[in-house]
């Protein structure tokens, strides 16, 4: 009995290391994630399995059988770890790209935990903070586009000024034309999850399905990193000037899993007397 359990565990201890040497994720140091979560913690229990094998084929004993019984639940522990890791890393994986793009970003994962959205505009609670390396103005973002902002870091957690509010303020450009103007929300167009690009020039050329995308003319926030979609264009009534209402490509109301921008190249290369219009000190 002790012997065909101790056999069964070891089969399946033998499944969980084919797993993880399948996470062919590359590391720094030239490893892979998947042998490093193998030598770190499937290879030790395999070895400690297989010295409880052999004690099972001689006499047998409560004790032995009281190991094994304690071998199988941390082999479930361990099972539950590695789907813990593949989720972790998908996520990882899912900011790979915005490396690629601009590999001087400086990205650090975290969770949404909280939404503080009195006003309707979806502020954020992350769970990383000024601990964590993450300022006041630090973009939020996605896979798929911008988020918003962090306002506000305590020492674990930080709050984050999405940009479906009019305190967003972040500058934006049409990728096609080149014009650019200031990102915010507005009360009207929250509800909808859409938010508002303003000051545009008078003959910007824009038109409904254009890219926007961060600016980065002052050095405050980093540029080309993809905000959403011209949904429709219209004029300010007292300027007169054009303003488009950006449909984001992200749901900004049910984000979960986020990447903070704690650097980037060319990071506060304006003074603060020469901010480009559009984008906040």
């Amino acid at each position: 009995m002790i012997r065909s359990s101790a056999k069964k565990g070891l089969a399946a201890l033998a499944a969980v290391t084919a797993a993880f040497v399948l996470l062919d994720i590359p590391l720094p140091w030239g490893s892979t994630l998947g042998n490093m979560l193998a030598d770190k913690i499937v290879y030790p229990l395999q070895s400690a399995a297989s010295g409880a094998v052999g004690a099972g084929e001689g006499e047998g004993s409560e004790g032995e059988l009281s190991q094994l019984r304690e071998e199988n639940r941390r082999l479930r522990d361990m099972l539950i770890g590695y789907y813990d890791a593949i989720s972790e890393n998908e996520e990882l994986r899912r900011f790979f790209g915005l490396k690629e793009e601009n590999d001087s970003l400086g990205l650090l994962p975290a969770t949404v935990i909280g939404r503080d959205s009195p006003d309707g505009y979806s502020a954020l609670i992350l769970d990383k903070g000024g601990s964590d390396g993450i300022k006041t103005d630090d973009l939020v973002v996605t896979e798929n586009g911008l988020v918003g902002r962090v306002s506000t870091a305590e020492e674990h957690s930080c709050r984050v000024v999405t940009i479906l509010s009019p305190d967003a303020d972040i500058g934006a450009v049409i990728k096609r034309t080149g014009g650019g103007g200031m990102l915010s929300g507005r009360p009207s167009l929250a509800a909808g999850g859409s938010c508002i690009l303003t000051g545009l020039p008078a003959h910007s050329g824009c038109k409904k399905g254009d890219i926007a995308v961060t600016s980065g003319r002052s050095g405050v926030y980093p540029a080309n990193i993809r905000i959403g979609a011209i949904a429709e264009i219209a004029y300010d009534p007292v300027t007169a000037l054009p303003e488009a209402v950006i449909e984001p490509f992200e749901n900004i109301r049910r984000v979960t899993a986020v990447a903070v921008i704690t650097d980037f190249s060319g990071r506060g290369g304006l003074s603060s007397e020469r901010i480009w219009i559009g984008e906040r000190r």
